[in-house]
């Protein structure tokens, strides 16, 4: 009893023996945090060497990445791309565009040489009439004999006719002496002017017939040939075709005229468009410098990346806090 301590002291030692307990649980848990802050410096270090941006810690602790950001970064790539496959293939139709104007134009020129002279058109064309008067006048030449005896009856009709008509003038006449009728005379005078009239036109349409036929003669002193007309033909017919080609040509080229027109709209409606999606990106490089430093197609999953940069940050200040609370 008398080596025993006062009450007052052992109570004293009971405390000292918690407190003993709870410091080294804290130092159990201390430690635990500062193993917990190394593996979140080496995770931050290892998430920053990733990132290649240039920033500090420190930098990135003060940023804000409010939801809409990633939606608005989505939007901007994808309005990016968007642009640049439409400028690539603007770019291909501006080529094929220029490709077909250049086909179409030496087509045109190769044409136009192609195609004869007036001069050696009308030439060629008069081949053929020579040709067709040759013919003409072949088949004229074995109905000669038939037309002449044609000629012939004809002239002898009317000669009749006009001898016919004199003898009844004549006779018209004496009756009007004769009988004193007046009216006889004018019958008289209408016989000879009919007679007369149809022996003239006889004669003037055989003369006409002989001044063709002698033409016909004449034409046909020139001779073409069959190989002849046939180039001919053939040489025409080709000058038809190939102004038909040059014509369907223009066409085509006025068609392509308008389609550059239409392209140059979508070309001004294209750099509108780019304008606009440049002042947008300007302003986000404003308010987030870093990403000049990376490719907006990239700018999404940066997104993500900082957003776990953040909560590795968040978890590390929250150890280090902890443990200079423990501390």
């Amino acid at each position: 009893e008398q080596d025993l301590h006062a009450k007052e002291i052992g109570q004293e030692a009971k405390g000292l023996l918690d407190e003993k307990k709870r410091i080294q649980s804290q130092c159990g848990e201390l430690k635990k945090l500062q193993t917990a802050v190394s593996h979140d410096e080496l995770q931050l270090n290892e998430a920053m060497d990733r990132l290649h941006l240039g920033i500090q810690v420190k930098e990135l602790a003060s940023l804000e990445l409010p939801f809409y950001l990633e939606k608005a970064w989505t939007q901007l790539k994808n309005e990016n791309e968007q642009l640049k496959l439409e400028s690539e293939q603007l770019d291909n139709e501006q080529k094929q565009l220029e490709q077909e104007k250049h086909y179409m134009n030496n087509q045109i020129k190769q044409l136009k040489e192609s195609i004869l002279s007036d001069s050696h058109v009308h030439e060629l064309r008069d081949r053929l009439d020579t040709f067709k008067s040759t013919q003409l006048m072949d088949k004229l030449k074995k109905d000669a004999k038939k037309r002449e005896e044609a000629q012939n009856k004809e002239n002898q009709l009317a000669s009749n006719v006009l001898i016919g008509s004199i003898i009844v003038a004549i006779l018209l006449g004496i009756g009007a002496i004769l009988t004193d009728y007046s009216w006889l005379y004018t019958i008289m005078l209408l016989t000879l002017v009919l007679g007369i009239g149809q022996w003239l036109m006889t004669k003037r349409t055989n003369k006409e017939f002989d001044h063709v036929l002698e033409d016909y003669h004449e034409q046909s002193d020139q001779q073409v040939t069959e190989a002849e007309r046939r180039e001919a033909a053939e040489l025409l017919e080709m000058q038809e075709k190939y102004k038909s080609e040059q014509a369907a040509l223009q066409e085509q080229l006025k068609l392509a005229h308008i389609q550059y027109i239409k392209w140059n709209e979508k070309q001004n409606l294209l750099a509108e468009r780019e304008q606009r999606l440049e002042e947008q990106i300007c302003r986000h490089y404003e308010s987030h410098p870093f990403l000049k430093q990376m490719e907006m197609a990239y700018w999404p999953e940066l997104y993500h990346h900082l957003k776990h940069v953040l909560k590795l940050i968040k978890d590390w200040q929250k150890h280090m806090d902890e443990v200079a609370t423990l501390e």
